[in-house]
């Protein structure tokens, strides 16, 4: 039965009798062809500044406690551990641990590095569930962005003509150009789309060499997907690689002041400490977000 069946309580004309207890209780696994997601398995995940992740842990060692080893693969380095901890039946609750477990399959080294035929996560493989496509074909505005930091610098909003305005609906393809110099200097810095989610179509090397998104998927290039992206509100960027992400600007009654928002100011930040501490964002922004 499909949620939206009104059999089905609480609407008010429900026959919940119609349903056997059964569903309830009895399950089995279905012989059909579909299936509804399908699982990425990884033994490393690599979560960047401003991201967060859920996962699986699939509970089929002998129970008892072991070490989750957590790693940067950037300056500074910290390194630390977590403890997963199950048993074979329910206990009181949480359980305190002082004492860390001794290590057992090793998939990442104290650096991050992956060791032992250890498996990364691939963030461009997280299709978004139900299926979302992009919107096809050509985008109404393409923006390229030139990514930098060589040093701390005042942002100042100072013209009247400082903001982007499109009309209700356009599609925009946004290029990221990391020019930021060696990479190693410093991390890849998250750009936030704040509260209305993008399709992040992939990574290319170097410059970004086409007029247009469609140019470059009409030309063969290999590093775009337009069947099933990722859809999310962040985007990491690479080191000296351009990044491309679609979006559709959308003013509905529960987006219009977050899209307007966008559309205005964009509200594009790099997610680290010196946008709430050196002026970068408006005053009533900082008010609300302090590091």
């Amino acid at each position: 039965m499909q949620p939206s069946n009104k059999l089905m309580f609480p609407y008010p004309d429900s026959k919940p009798k119609l349903v056997s207890p059964a569903m309830w209780t009895e399950y089995t696994n279905s012989n059909t062809s579909f299936e509804v997601f399908s699982v990425q398995v990884a033994t490393s995940i690599v979560i960047p500044i401003g991201e967060r992740y859920q996962f699986f842990v699939k509970l089929n060692q002998t129970p008892g406690d072991y070490r989750i080893r957590t790693a940067p693969v950037i300056l500074p380095q910290l390194t630390s551990y977590l403890i997963l901890h199950y048993a074979e039946q329910t206990g009181p609750g949480l359980v305190e641990m002082k004492t860390l477990p001794a290590s057992k399959n090793l998939w990442i080294d104290y650096a991050g590095n992956i060791i032992n035929g250890g498996t990364n996560l691939v963030q461009a493989n997280l299709s978004p569930f139900p299926d979302n496509a992009p919107p096809q074909g050509k985008a109404d505005v393409t923006l390229l962005l030139n990514v930098t930091r060589t040093g701390e610098f005042g942002c100042v909003l100072s013209d009247k003509n400082v903001y982007f305005s499109y009309p209700n609906g356009s599609v925009v393809d946004v290029i990221f150009t990391v020019t930021a110099g060696n990479p190693a200097m410093h991390p890849p810095h998250p750009m936030h789309k704040h509260g209305v989610k993008a399709w992040f179509l992939g990574p290319g090397e170097g410059k970004f060499s086409y007029a247009s998104i469609k140019d470059a998927v009409d030309a063969g290039y290999k590093g775009i997907n337009m069947k099933n992206p990722p859809l999310r509100d962040d985007f990491v960027t690479p080191g000296l690689l351009f990044v491309s992400v679609r979006s559709t600007l959308v003013r509905s009654s529960s987006t219009a002041t977050l899209t307007l928002i966008w559309r205005l100011e964009w509200l594009l930040f790099c997610s680290r400490d010196p946008k709430l501490t050196n002026d970068y964002v408006p005053s009533y922004y900082r008010a609300k977000n302090k590091p």
